[in-house]
């Protein structure tokens, strides 16, 4: 067991909730390289009502955890794709893709699949922020979590990139910048990295973060912190309630069973 640490100062907490999207034209996957996209949404309460914030995540998992350390070397990014008050904007992106081509007509890309649900709290600790989560749904991690690295608990070392310095080769994606205030953008004074202590940092589409690997077990007391860790069902789900997402309209086997479904095409669109 591990001693104690200091208690950290909760910026934040929330219900965390992980998705993934199959490549096109996938019906069933079976490892990462089946996988498009895998996205992180964070819910928390804002003064008058719920705030959402989804980010994709880089090489498609979160980071490698090695035990007792964080590892430099095991990092990864996210950047925020949407920042909104409004479920249904969500819901948008989630929902099945249906695009043409000149050679091969219609292609349709599988709605995203619910894998996980989450309780989360951002938190600063000694000199920088953490994310910490503990695993609601599925009530132990499955294949399908283990796939993209998602653990029953765990933290990360998260910082914000400035986006007046350019991003490494490793982050991919778009280059639009974040559309940060005055006062948000002079936060960073010309570093490279900052801890996201303001949280605000993190309302903005195209902000990305780093993450690091920081701890997978005794999180709460290495923290100094208490997650309020729900036994969840169906029908107690947080994801179905805030989102307004109807079960009956999604694959359920990775949510509540830790697994792939046998097909990425089982239920009609939202």
């Amino acid at each position: 067991m591990s001693e104690p640490s200091e208690t950290s100062r909760v910026l934040e907490e929330g219900d965390l909730f992980f998705f993934y999207r199959p490549r096109v034209g996938k019906v069933e996957v079976e490892s990462l390289e089946d996988v498009q996209r895998f996205y992180m949404v964070m819910a928390t309460r804002r003064a008058g009502g719920r705030w959402f914030r989804m980010f994709v995540v880089g090489r498609k998992r979160l980071p490698d955890i090695q035990p007792g350390r964080a590892d430099p070397n095991e990092r990864n990014w996210a950047m925020v794709t949407l920042a909104t008050s409004d479920p249904a904007e969500v819901r948008k992106e989630l929902d099945e893709e249906r695009y043409f081509t000149a050679t091969r007509g219609e292609r349709v890309v599988a709605a995203a699949k619910p894998v996980g649900e989450a309780r989360y709290e951002l938190v600063v600790h000694r000199d920088h922020t953490e994310l910490a989560y503990t695993l609601e749904l599925p009530e132990e991690p499955g294949p399908a979590q283990r796939e993209l690295e998602i653990r029953n608990e765990a933290s990360y070392v998260v910082a914000v990139r400035n986006p007046d310095i350019p991003s490494p080769p490793s982050m991919s994606g778009p280059r639009e910048r974040p559309g940060y205030p005055e006062r948000l953008a002079e936060l960073f004074g010309g570093r490279r990295w900052i801890s996201a202590e303001d949280v605000e940092l993190l309302d903005y589409p195209h902000a990305q973060i780093l993450m690091l690997g920081a701890r997978e077990a005794d999180v709460e007391q290495e923290l100094g912190i208490h997650l309020e860790k729900e036994h969840e069902s169906v029908n107690s789900a947080e994801l179905f309630r805030l989102l307004r997402l109807r079960p009956t309209a999604v694959a359920l086997e990775p949510l509540l069973e830790g697994t792939f479904p046998e097909s990425e095409f089982p239920h009609a669109s939202r």
